[in-house]
């Protein structure tokens, strides 16, 4: 009875949060760090000078964004965006 119980709770509750999302109306971003001779753990992603994640060498990220021009940075230390750091924007388009 529980374990009947425990399926039911996880069908009702659960699979719904595994559903797909429709995506088409996003802009897809994919970050990828290549390895690199460096000590330096992580690198912190920002988009529009906003703290987005952080990533280590050998790893990529994707991330969806609303279509539009976006700035992006990648920094060090901190996770606050630094004025002397260089920003690459791209107009992103959704699909």
């Amino acid at each position: 009875m529980k374990a009947a119980l425990f399926v039911f709770a996880f069908i009702f509750f659960g699979l719904p949060g595994y559903t797909q999302v429709d995506t088409s109306s996003f802009a897809k971003v994919v970050f990828i760090r290549d390895l690199f001779n460096s000590n330096l753990k992580n690198y912190k992603l920002l988009v529009d000078r906003k703290f987005l994640c952080s990533i280590e060498e050998r790893r990529y990220t994707i991330h969806l964004l609303q279509p539009g021009v976006h700035s992006f940075s990648a920094q060090i230390g901190g996770k606050k965006s630094k004025e002397k750091a260089e920003q690459l924007e791209i107009e992103m388009t959704a699909g």
